[in-house]
């Protein structure tokens, strides 16, 4: 028979290790590693990661004449750092030259030491050949190494990427930001194109990352959900500009991921008019001054500090009358006083009536020199206030308005003609809150027919109570009235009656405003114990409690307990700032005590409360937004805080109803979220006084000309206030069409749902309401989520041994497909390609592509990598026992630049798979790793990198040819088209080329045998079983060197594998094989 050839010059069908050898397509190889088949027609040496970034590179310089070691030292550049020790710890590789490819640590480096001015690098490993360098100058290196970070790095986890239009000092840039973990002060470092900052995120303890970004900004939560998940991104816009309350100015800020609601801020009840305090609530501004605004932390104080506080009055014409109780003209049933128990709710004045016996039951206050006009326009406010120990005595209130004395203390006050009546019943009172009994034309009880009624000049309340005539004084019921105004008449565009209690919401960003759950505003109270202004320095065995500098009318009440010197007693009367007395006499003379303390009675209370009783009104409103902490010295407030939602809500109602909405940015309120522009504008307080008043905005005289009964809470955000929390910890979180998702969950209240998803609202990406959203696949299935993926409009979620498919791509989610032994031990086994969605487990690598899953490890229906050698491989037990039986030291990362997907295993060693020809290679020690790496990701090129080592080595996946020390391609085991007939091998051809030695050798096999013991003989361009070095193209001619072992043989087989360092340069394009088919017998 005739000689033949047989040529192989197609490489790019790649591994298959499943079917025999000989069962292979000719472009297929039952073994490659460092081998590159992207090029098609040729074999290559495969990419590598790097190791960190290029520090330094040079030619090496003459060594002779130094006595040193020239396999461990090598003489750098004059261009080398003059700094001893700089290049310490860092990788040398010689790119040229001796000792070509080989790869070094530098253990010492000298820039100074010795006389001929060399710098001198001390290498670890000894080199094979010494680098004597005398005259050539030929050798070539360069130095990689870290960023000048420092960092302890969790395994296999907290790298992330994100794209950002700033530097970290702010300025405008395009930059991919990196993001590293560090497992040693838990922390977040971040690196720039400038330079790394360290310790920009605190996660204030040990955890895992898990990180998702939107909009150019990160979140980052804590796989273990011991932590609270973090919120970073750069906010530009500075809160209150140009006032004292002014925020930060624009950086980037760290904070916590939550919505959190309001903890702080109080409302009081007090129509704001012109006064005359130094200490109270009635400034000659008609605003907070003094004491009573001092730090934001005592319970008598009118505001909380860093907090939004309210005040809240009513919309008036005029008050009609606004004095002490002497003024009043009272019967004999009942005793009047002023008071300091309660802040007036309209005028400056509060009056106490105590009820006292008598035989009626009964007892009114009148005044009887008025002058006013009621007509239908407007209505007449009467403001009562009793406390819930009292309230079970009334009956009702009665409100005459006359023009003639309507008074008598003998008989029981009825309408004459010349009065009209308003009564209310003890069933519209509320205890512990301010009733503004409404008097107008829509309510009148008795002589409708005198409405409208001029020139009116006598008003009187009139209380009924239950308690039995002739009872004692203290059996008969006591009460609080305050100034009393006429109003514009509201009908039922106003506050309609009704109990309202006073909310406020926090606004978080600017663009997607994230709105917390309600706040209800505190109360002003005086429910905890304090210090009293100034001293008291009781004399002698009496009742009296002589103060110095003190404030009695304003901080003490009767019934208070006081201290003082160690002894306490109760307050009997008070008759100004400094003269009270006690009901019990002290013991003895008292050293002078400098900090009495004061414990209050439990009521009446400054509460967060309105009753509006019988007809419309309309409430004004005053905003303090107190923006520092206590001493005045520090923003309080959550940076990312933008603005605050206020609300009313009436007892009889679930809704919470907007009132408006004050903008931090825009400095103003406006009535509506979608409004343009604001209604009102935020000022500076009139006192300014440190340490609160001086870091305080204030919006004035807010005044709606209706009640807001359209928009509310839920109308606004989709979700009620029932939701119980907006807020979770994750395992995992994907963005897609505008929401976030994430998976594995711990809620507030500590419930955990390893088998549930949730997605935030469309926009708001920190925003998950309890109750909404939910997605529960399967539960209870022995599985938790590990991963969640998003692509094609569909959530994959990933378990340990599950996928399930989850099309999002309509108005109702639904579980589309099941995938059983899908699943992913771990988060970092999942990445996102080109393609589609790709992972492994130990049953094999899959691509979900939008409409299927395919394992990777098939083509065309043929598997290419049996499931033992996947196992093995992921495994790390390709020796026979599994060193990483969980696969957790298992990654997977994706090249976009090549198509390429790479997985290691904990060996680092790699698979690699090329989407374009749908074909595996493998990679030997292609990852270093030297006490623990990060997870994959793609830097600002698109490059595949890692980092590792504790000084932040970043190391990235080079796409181009690299040296190689595990460099090997087997052929298939070649039958040329006849298995049976018997064959002779005469020669083999190999073109190639190298640049440098090849440290290839070449053997080879026959009848399918598995070890490759044949050599070949010295021929052209090849010597000592060795590709020869070829600077281009080159072709060798190898011969069996012994002939009768590649005669009569069925099939053969060629290895091509390294005994040394493969040069980058190395290429296989084709191979020939003359043969010989022999006589069939």
């Amino acid at each position: 028979m005739p000689k033949q050839t047989f040529k192989i010059e197609g490489f790019h069908g790649g591994l298959n290790s499943n079917s025999d050898p000989r069962d292979i397509r000719d472009n297929e190889s039952p073994s490659l590693k460092d081998v590159a088949i992207d090029s098609v027609g040729k074999i290559k040496t495969l990419g590598s990661f790097n190791n960190g970034i290029l520090i330094n590179s040079g030619t090496a310089q003459d060594l002779t004449g130094n006595s040193v070691d020239t396999r461990t030292t090598l003489s750098l550049s004059s261009g080398a750092s003059a700094s001893d020790d700089y290049y310490n710890g860092m990788t040398l590789t010689i790119t040229a030259g001796l000792n070509n490819g080989s790869t070094f640590t530098i253990t010492d480096y000298d820039a100074t030491g010795h006389g001929n001015g060399e710098k001198i690098a001390v290498l670890t490993p000894t080199a094979s050949t010494g680098f004597n360098l005398a005259g050539t100058n030929s050798t070539t290196y360069e130095i990689r190494g870290g960023d000048s970070n420092t960092s302890s790095i969790l395994k296999n986890t907290g790298l992330f990427v994100m794209s950002s239009d700033r530097k970290i000092d702010g300025t405008l840039s395009n930059e991919t930001l990196i993001f590293l973990h560090d497992n040693t002060t838990h922390t977040i470092d971040i690196k720039d194109s400038d330079e790394w900052n360290e310790e920009e995120i605190s996660l204030a303890g040990s955890a895992s990352t898990v990180y998702y970004t939107v909009d150019g900004v990160l979140r980052v939560s804590d796989s273990t959900l011991t932590r609270v998940s973090r919120w970073y991104g750069y906010i530009s816009d500075q809160r209150f500009a140009s006032l004292n309350a002014a925020g930060p100015t624009a950086a980037w800020s760290n904070v916590n991921q939550s919505l959190a609601s309001p903890a702080l801020g109080k409302c009081l009840i007090s129509t704001p008019i012109v006064g005359s305090d130094s200490n109270g609530i009635f400034s000659s501004a008609s605003e907070y001054i003094g004491t009573v605004i001092n730090d934001g932390t005592s319970s008598d104080q009118v505001v909380d500090h860093s907090s939004v506080n309210l005040r809240v009055g009513i919309q008036l014409n005029e008050i009609i009358f606004d004095s002490t109780h002497s003024e009043w003209v009272e019967d004999t049933r009942c005793v009047v006083s002023d008071s300091s128990d309660i802040y007036p709710c309209i005028g400056t004045k509060v009056t106490k009536v105590t009820g006292s016996s008598t035989s009626f039951d009964y007892s009114y206050i009148a005044e009887n020199s008025l002058s006013f006009a009621l007509e239908e326009s407007n209505s007449l406010i009467f403001p009562v206030f009793v406390t819930s120990s009292e309230i079970t005595k009334l009956v009702k209130f009665e409100i005459m308005v006359g023009k003639t004395s309507i008074i008598s203390s003998t008989t029981d006050p009825s309408p004459t003609d010349s009065t009209i009546s308003w009564v209310f019943g003890a069933e519209k009172i509320k205890p512990n809150m301010w009733n503004f009994l409404v008097c107008s034309s829509d309510n009148i009880s008795f002589n409708s027919d005198q409405f409208p009624m001029s020139n009116c000049d006598v008003l009187g309340l009139f209380m009924h109570d239950n308690v039995s005539p002739g009872s004692t004084s203290a059996d008969k019921m006591d009460y609080y009235v305050s100034g009393i105004a006429l109003a514009e008449a509201s009908s039922i565009n106003g506050f309609t009656p009704g109990s309202y209690t006073f909310y406020h919401t926090y606004l978080y960003d600017v663009e997607n405003k994230q709105e917390s759950l309600p706040f209800v505003f505190n109360h002003v109270d005086r429910s905890s114990s304090f210090v009293l202004t100034g001293s008291i320095d009781v004399t002698g065995t009496n009742t009296n409690v002589p103060g110095s500098g003190t404030a009695y009318l304003t901080e003490l009440k009767v019934g208070d307990e006081i201290t003082v010197s160690g002894e306490t007693r109760i307050i009997a009367t008070i008759t100004d700032d400094t003269t009270a007395t006690v009901t019990v006499a002290w013991g003895s003379n008292l050293a002078n005590d400098t900090s009495p303390e004061c414990n209050p009675v439990g009521e009446p209370d400054n509460v967060n409360s309105i009753n509006v009783v019988g007809s419309s009104v309309l409430f004004n409103f005053d905003a303090y937004i107190c923006s520092n902490n206590a001493a005045g010295n520090g923003y309080g407030l959550n940076k990312r805080i933008s603005g605050s939602r206020l609300y009313y809500k009436k007892e009889e109602n679930d809704n919470y109803f907007l009132i408006g909405e004050l903008d931090f940015i825009d400095k103003g309120f406006k009535f509506l979220p979608e409004a343009d522009t604001v209604s009102y504008t935020m000022i500076n307080t009139t006192d300014a006084t440190a340490p609160i008043l001086s870091k305080t905005a204030l919006i004035k005289e807010i005044s709606p000309e209706t009640a807001n009964t359209i928009d509310t809470f839920k109308t606004i955000n989709g979700f009620s206030t029932e939701v119980k929390s907006l807020d979770a910890q994750y395992k995992t979180a994907v963005v897609h069409g505008r929401r976030v998702y994430i998976g594995n969950i711990k809620r507030p209240d500590g419930k955990t749902h390893p088998d549930r998803i949730i997605k935030s609202q469309v926009n708001r990406f920190d925003t998950f309401p309890e109750g909404m959203g939910s997605v529960d696949v399967v539960i209870r299935d022995g599985e938790n989520i590990v991963k969640l993926e998003a692509y094609a409009d569909r959530i994959l979620q990933f378990k340990q041994h599950s996928l399930y498919i989850i099309n999002v791509s309509e108005s109702v989610d639904f579980l589309e497909d099941t995938y059983r032994n899908k699943g992913c031990a771990f988060d970092y086994h999942v990445t996102r390609t080109d393609m589609g969605i790709v992972w492994f487990n130990d049953h094999g690598c899959y691509l979900y592509n939008g409409k299927s899953v395919l394992d990777l490890l098939e083509r065309q229906g043929i598997r290419l990598i049996n499931e033992e050698d996947w196992e093995a491989f992921v495994t790390d037990g390709v020796d026979g026992s599994a060193d990483d039986p969980d696969m957790s030291s298992a990654m997977i990362g994706y090249v976009p630049k090549k198509k390429h997907l790479i997985i290691k295993n904990e060996n680092n060693d790699i698979h690699l798979y090329d989407f374009v020809l749908q074909a595996w290679t493998t990679g030997i020690g292609k990852i270093t790793e030297s006490t623990a790496m990060t997870n994959f990701a793609l830097d600002a090129d698109q490059n595949l990198f890692y980092i590792d080592n504790t000084t932040t080595v970043r190391k990235t996946w080079q796409t181009s040819v690299q040296t190689s020390t595990g460099f090997e391609y087997i052929t298939p085991d070649i039958d040329f088209g006849q298995p049976g007939v018997r064959k002779k091998v005469y020669k083999v051809y190999v073109t190639y080329k190298s640049g440098a030695t090849t440290n290839v050798q070449v053997d080879y096999g026959v009848n399918g045998g598995t070890t490759f013991p044949y050599d070949f003989a010295n021929g052209d361009n090849f010597t000592s079983n060795e590709l020869g070095s070829a600077s281009g193209w080159q072709v060798a001619e190898l011969k069996p060197d012994n002939a009768t072992e590649s005669n009569n043989i069925k099939s053969f087989q060629l290895r091509f594998a390294t005994d040394g360092i493969v040069p980058s340069g190395f290429e296989i394009n084709d191979i020939t094989i003359v043969y010989r088919l022999k006589n069939i017998k």
